[in-house]
């Protein structure tokens, strides 16, 4: 199953929505309300450097694999090396 994951900068808040599958079964809507993410066996939230392509990512003991990001976000992180380095393009290359 496919899930959007969207993480809110302004207070550091995360939701998950699962979007309708035609024929499914599976009727799709809120997975979890916009709510804080206490990090696993450690201290402290979820932040967006904890949001990688390619990381896997638990939350309430479900692991989440990120697959992709929207365009916006690449940019943005593009954009902030100093903050995301798994995004700059030159130190991957």
């Amino acid at each position: 199953r496919r899930f959007i994951i969207s993480f809110f900068l302004l207070d550091g808040k995360l939701s998950i929505f699962e979007p309708r599958q035609v024929n499914s079964g599976i009727p799709g809507g809120k997975f979890l309300e916009r709510i804080k993410v206490k990090k696993e066996g450690e201290d402290g939230y979820l932040t967006d450097q904890d949001l990688q392509i390619g990381k896997v990512v638990p939350i309430f003991a479900r692991h989440w694999e990120l697959l992709d990001a929207d365009n916006n976000t690449c940019k943005y992180m593009e954009a902030h090396p100093e903050k995301y380095p798994h995004a700059d393009f030159e130190k991957v290359l």
